[in-house]
């Protein structure tokens, strides 16, 4: 089991009116600011009312109307929050877990956070696979450079659903594979915490498809991938958490474009006929990789979809005929 942040039930807790409150709350907002500018005062405050909610259950409303009188050991947890976030640890690596597509996952340091457009992925290929799953008794799924598997567990959340409705049994394998270890005990430990009828789970630890072709596996009706794609140069576009404590090895890239065209490659053989690979990418390099696409693979078809906000931010690949 992967640590969080949640333990035993804290101490008791007594309300009331308390006039230290405010103001102790409102010190380590300020440190908070101090050592980690791109925090506000005021953001820092709603994350220590947040945490205090999380590890109570007393809600903000309640904490700002009638604040409580908390024994010392509290407030030295809220003390080693402070000291976190001071340094610009992400909310979710402190909370050790976050939401995604109705589930709730083990997320920590070493980890990439997922991000919306990561559920927007999840949505599209949970879509793309409902033929497959009405016209199939049994369907195989592959989450490439998987992380904490969310995209894999999320769209295990997804088909459950679609199974619920069919009229007959259909049994579907989802394949978590990536390159660290360290992501793979994530990956492992939610999909323990996550599973679903008709639904099974398979783990692989190696460099993009290799580690596939070694198990020799059969083809998939679907691949989704979120690979590094962002150039080093780059990064002061990033937020200041994600580039301080996000994992480099799954945000970075030299050369995103090559490294699309070597995904393609691996993963064209392993893809059932008019099965199809969802991979999140760029909007910077969509047109180029498009491109590279069109050019590398000519019976195969090439799309660039948008994600909620416009951007181009899915590549859309399938081919007809197997290699």
């Amino acid at each position: 089991m992967i640590p969080g942040f949640r333990g035993s039930p804290w101490p008791s807790i007594v309300l009331g009116t308390n006039l230290d409150f405010q103001k102790r709350l409102q010190e380590l907002a300020a440190r908070i600011h101090q050592g980690f500018a791109h925090v506000t005062v005021r953001e820092a405050m709603n994350e220590l009312y947040l945490w205090i909610q999380e590890q109570t259950g007393i809600s903000s409303l309640k904490l700002r109307v009638d604040p409580p009188q908390f024994d010392e050991i509290i407030w030295e947890s809220l003390e080693t929050f402070a000291n976190q976030r001071s340094i610009g640890m992400p909310f979710a690596y402190i909370l050790g877990r976050v939401e995604f597509y109705g589930l709730e996952l083990s997320i920590g340091p070493g980890v990439l956070i997922p991000r919306p457009e990561t559920e927007e992925l999840t949505d599209r290929a949970t879509a793309a696979l409902e033929p497959a799953l009405a016209a199939s008794d049994s369907v195989r799924v592959l989450d490439l450079c998987c992380g904490s598997g969310c995209i894999g567990i999320g769209l295990a959340n997804g088909i459950s659903r679609i199974l619920d409705k069919l009229s007959h049994k259909c049994t579907v394998e989802i394949d978590l594979s990536d390159l660290s270890g360290y992501a793979l005990e994530y990956a492992r430990e939610n999909a323990r915490k996550h599973t679903f009828p008709n639904i099974v789970y398979r783990h692989f630890q190696g460099d993009l498809m290799e580690p596939i072709r070694k198990a020799g596996s059969l083809p998939y009706d679907l691949i989704v991938c979120n690979p590094p794609y962002i150039h080093p140069r780059e990064v002061s576009l990033m937020s200041a958490e994600t580039a301080l404590h996000e994992p480099a090895d799954a945000l970075y890239h030299p050369d995103p474009p090559a490294l699309y065209l070597k995904i393609l490659k691996e993963i064209r053989p392993f893809l059932r006929p008019g099965g199809m690979a969802i991979l999140e990418l760029s909007p910077f390099i969509a047109d180029v990789v498009q491109l590279l696409c069109e050019s590398e693979f000519e019976r195969c078809q090439c799309s660039i979809d948008t994600d909620l906000s416009g951007k181009k931010r899915y590549l859309i690949f399938a081919c007809k005929q197997p290699v």
